[in-house]
């Protein structure tokens, strides 16, 4: 790889354009995922609709994940994520043009989530899996590290306060610029130098649920994967129900304006970036494991908190160490996976993980939805705190550093 003028010291020019275009989505991202929720309480005030909306994008992980798995293990990823970028750029562009015309209402709505929900399994799978064939497995820590920041930085603090201030100007106008950061995003996958087709063994499977069924066995027979998807799975089922509302709970328990909205959202995230920057560290000093274990038991917390208070100063610092301690354990997790499924393989696991932790999160939308109608908007938030200290603390004795380090130890020689 060539290292004359990286972006990230020691990742090389081609992490530098993976790092660029990774940079225009989560733009993209935090400009639409500001601007969208605001939009769909313009047009009613349902918790259990607005919650619906987080439903409609999560469920094609339920739907396609599986497959998206065979196609990231099947087809070259670079190709998988410009084209998917460009699809999603071209959804985004007609929303807001159904907005600018007054064809849109909340189903509707529902229809354009759940077109950009069906386009980011591939995208996502295909972005995990590339990773590895871009650095070296030791500098996976650090790149991903780095990536979570760039996430942090362009999904979490600059695309909703500017998603939310362009939306109090001209609604549809900030679907545009979402839109345009997509294509960019394309445009700078597509210029990246080489080919990222999954080194597949020979005679390798080729059928479709056959493919898949290799993905599970694979899955279920490493202990240290299926206890982390059982952890993380709860985690996003919690963080699901307390964020598909987080625009109720904003205006509505903290008096929040729209820009406010934008501005909580952008605040918490400063926790993120630490998190993403601190990852590598915490993980090399204090154990990849326990690591893992403390961010999951810090977002419990976070979310008992979220649950009873109405200050804003505190509901913000919760929110940020949410996003602490997700960024950090979530960016050794990946290192993790990416160390110990193989290339061949990737695709494939990746789909089968993700299809259980991103797939389920529909009834978390849903769960936190019913439980805000009936009582109140903050009972999903220590609800889900409650369920997340009780499961880590039954799950501790499989993810530990001593297990970590078992399954790294079985890795094949190959």
């Amino acid at each position: 790889m060539t290292k004359q003028e990286p972006a990230v010291p020691g990742l090389g020019a081609k992490f530098r354009r993976l790092w660029q275009a990774s940079f225009a989505t989560n733009l993209a991202d935090g400009i639409w995922l500001a601007a969208g929720p605001l939009l769909a309480a313009s047009l009613t005030r349902d918790p259990l609709l607005i919650a619906g909306l987080a439903t409609a994008q999560r469920l094609p992980w339920l739907l396609f994940s599986l497959p998206s798995g065979v196609i990231v293990d099947r087809l070259d990823r670079k190709h998988i994520i410009w084209v998917g970028n460009a699809i999603r750029g071209s959804l985004i562009l007609a929303l807001g043009l159904c907005a600018y015309y007054g064809l849109l209402n909340i189903y509707g709505m529902y229809v354009f989530f759940f077109l950009l929900g069906t386009v980011e399994p591939f995208v996502d799978n295909a972005s995990f899996a590339i990773l590895p064939r871009v650095v070296s497995q030791p500098q996976l820590e650090k790149a991903n590290g780095r990536l979570f920041a760039t996430t942090t930085v362009a999904n979490d603090m600059v695309g909703p306060p500017v998603g939310s201030y362009i939306f109090t100007l001209f609604p549809p106008l900030a679907f545009l610029v979402s839109s345009l950061a997509y294509g960019g995003s394309a445009a700078l996958m597509g210029s990246l130098e080489g080919r990222y087709h999954a080194r597949r063994q020979p005679g390798a499977a080729s059928r479709l649920l056959t493919e898949i069924k290799e993905g599970f066995r694979w899955f279920l027979n490493n202990s240290v994967l299926r206890a982390l998807a059982f952890l993380v799975t709860l985690q996003n089922l919690v963080f699901t129900a307390g964020y598909s509302m987080l625009v109720l709970y904003a205006q509505d328990r903290l008096g929040l304006s729209a820009t406010g909205y934008g501005l909580l959202l952008s605040v918490s995230a400063i926790g993120g970036l630490a998190g993403a920057f601190v990852a590598d560290r915490a993980g090399a000093r204090l154990g990849t494991g326990r690591v893992i274990i403390l961010g999951i038991v810090l977002t419990g917390l976070a979310f008992l908190v979220l649950g009873v208070t109405h200050s804003t100063p505190v509901a913000a610092a919760m929110l940020a160490l949410n996003s602490f301690s997700v960024t950090m354990s979530v960016t050794l997790i990946l290192a993790l996976r990416q160390t110990l499924i193989p290339d061949d393989l990737l695709g494939r696991v990746t789909s089968v993980y993700r299809f259980l932790v991103i797939g389920t999160a529909p009834l978390g939308s849903l769960a936190g939805g019913l439980l805000a109608r009936r009582y109140e908007l903050g009972t999903p938030y220590w609800v889900g705190g409650l369920v997340i200290l009780v499961a880590t603390l039954l799950m501790y004795r499989l993810v530990n550093n001593k297990a970590v380090e078992r399954a790294k130890a079985n890795l094949s020689p190959s």
